[in-house]
């Protein structure tokens, strides 16, 4: 896929939900609020500009707290945003997040957004380890791409680095590849390329990195 690290397997999301057998409803209605799986224009919660209310979780119907959003069974977790880092930055943000970085049995699942201003990402790439796909997806080893090349280090490194090929000019402060992608004039509002990462579940291994515009206002 493009935009992804090319020596990684990488399963595409469509079509993947029908092959889960989720363990309990609730892990199921989850992630499927999450958008693991791709969400709809009808699902979405439309934005016409960058501008608006702050975010509400799709699982609860509230909006964030940094206090009850932390993880009750875990040390470390959460969701992280930033514009992009050095390779050493990177890497301690992964590991003061505890991330399981030198795994190499995990799947990975990518999606692309048509509408960034809808989902509020550009690509999005999922690690899921591989026990946890079978005991808590349902996942079969037919879906499964055995040990990968790349460590989970290696793959959220890279992810980063393909993105930025993907979505940056060399020369350009703003890229034209995403003029008006959130909503941006083009003028006195333009569009720079970020990041997110989240810990889905420190013990499981369930990771998501994503990249996503945001506006620079003038």
């Amino acid at each position: 896929m493009y935009g992804f690290p090319g020596s990684l397997a990488v399963r595409e999301a469509e079509g993947l939900l029908q092959r889960c057998r989720f363990r309990s409803q609730l892990t199921e209605d989850y992630y499927r609020a999450r958008g693991l799986f791709g969400t709809s224009d009808e699902e979405a919660d439309a934005r016409e500009t960058y501008s608006g209310d702050e975010e509400v979780s799709p699982r609860t119907g509230e909006r964030g707290d940094p206090l009850l959003s932390a993880p009750l069974t875990q040390a470390a977790g959460g969701t992280i945003y930033f514009s992009g880092g050095s390779r050493s930055d990177l890497e301690a943000v992964f590991r003061v997040m505890d991330v399981l970085r030198d795994r190499r049995n995990y799947l990975a699942i990518g999606s692309h957004s048509n509408l960034p201003i809808h989902s509020r990402y550009l690509d999005q790439l999922w690690i899921i380890w591989s026990p946890t796909a079978e005991d808590v997806f349902g996942l079969s080893d037919a879906d499964l791409p055995g040990d990968q090349e790349l460590t989970i280090e290696e793959a959220l490194l890279g992810f980063v680095d393909r993105q930025i090929d993907k979505w940056t000019e060399p020369g350009r402060l703003y890229s034209s590849y995403l003029d008006g992608s959130i909503g941006g004039d083009g003028e006195y509002a333009r569009e720079e390329l970020g990041f997110g990462f989240q810990v889905e579940d420190g013990f499981g291994c369930v990771y998501r990195i994503w990249s996503r515009p945001w506006v620079v206002l003038k």
